[in-house]
């Protein structure tokens, strides 16, 4: 329908926020929902050592991800996870650090691959306030992903430990947590239950909680005095 249009660009959209906020859940529930298949890249792990082969693994993956694409029965969304690096204030000029260049690259092949129109892509990131003009203005839509509010975090640890009483649900939803957050409390919560054979107390579900926020404990000071 967007061609008929005659809209030619791509779709791109930005999940930015907090980490464990959701975001590539939410990728893959669109998808999902929309009966689209998702077509994950993830460029942490297309940093090479020798800096030539990062452009060229970066354009490899779009041509990649094209050609699975135009011959997959169901569309594809381009699903591009923890893209901080890749987003961030370009260096002007030229520079004589091969990092920068190389980095400077990678964004221009982007900015190329979006031009051609026609994907549905999806970035996550956990940092903005860097974010390239060139970029941004690229961006059809922009999501933010925050902390659940209290009544939201109820219903997930509700889902996950139905056990909970109303008690705890309302002790434990005062403590800030993301939904991964909660989900490492779930576990914790579990380690608990097979190694002491009983549920943990209030107060080591409290203790589970704040284990996730590190710069709010006092940690032991280690090493050699």
């Amino acid at each position: 329908k967007l061609k008929q249009a005659g809209i030619e660009k791509s779709v791109i959209a930005l999940f930015e926020g907090i980490p464990g906020g959701g975001k590539t859940e939410v990728a893959k529930q669109i998808a999902k929902s929309l009966q689209y298949d998702l077509f994950i890249l993830d460029f942490t792990k297309m940093k090479s050592a020798y800096f030539s082969e990062s452009q060229k693994l970066v354009r490899e993956s779009f041509i990649s991800f094209r050609e699975i694409a135009s011959s997959n029965e169901r569309p594809m969304i381009l699903l591009i996870n923890e893209a901080d690096g890749l987003l961030h204030n370009r260096s002007q000029g030229d520079s004589n650090e091969s990092s920068e260049q190389t980095q400077n690259e990678i964004q221009s092949i982007l900015l190329e691959e979006f031009e051609k129109g026609g994907d549905i892509v999806i970035l996550t990131t956990n940092l903005h306030k860097n974010l390239d003009v060139a970029f941004s203005r690229r961006f059809l839509f922009k999501i933010k992903f925050d902390y659940p509010d209290k009544s939201t975090m109820k219903k997930i640890y509700r889902s996950k430990l139905g056990w909970l009483s109303d008690k705890q649900l309302d002790e434990l939803s005062h403590i800030q947590l993301s939904g991964g957050e909660i989900d490492n409390v779930t576990v914790k919560v579990l380690m608990h239950e097979v190694f002491h054979n009983e549920k943990p107390s209030t107060y080591q579900l409290i203790d589970f909680c704040l284990q996730e926020k590190v710069e709010k404990r006092r940690l032991p000071k280690m090493g050699f005095n």
